[in-house]
């Protein structure tokens, strides 16, 4: 439920920043990093799995990778916009 409730607020971003054909550029780009990601995650996971014999391992591999999501998108701002 928390993955799937960020993604209005995600979503929103591209055309905050980006315009024109540059809007959809970066939202083709957003949306081709997130399917690699889709198909990557599951076999890291699956691979951190059958190494370590866990999935504490494999499911602290995807919340650090949410965790860094997460502040990319905190320090990204507009050209210029003051931060508080």
């Amino acid at each position: 439920m928390g993955s799937f409730s960020v993604m209005v607020t995600f979503w929103a971003l591209p055309q905050e920043f980006l315009t024109g054909a540059s809007a959809a550029v970066g939202i083709g780009l957003i949306n081709a990093v997130g399917n690699l990601g889709g198909f990557v995650g599951p076999y890291v996971a699956g691979y951190l799995h059958d190494l370590l014999g866990s999935y504490y391992y494999s499911l602290a591999f995807l919340s650090i990778v949410y965790i860094i999501g997460a502040i990319l998108v905190i320090f990204v701002r507009k050209h210029g916009a003051r931060v508080l």
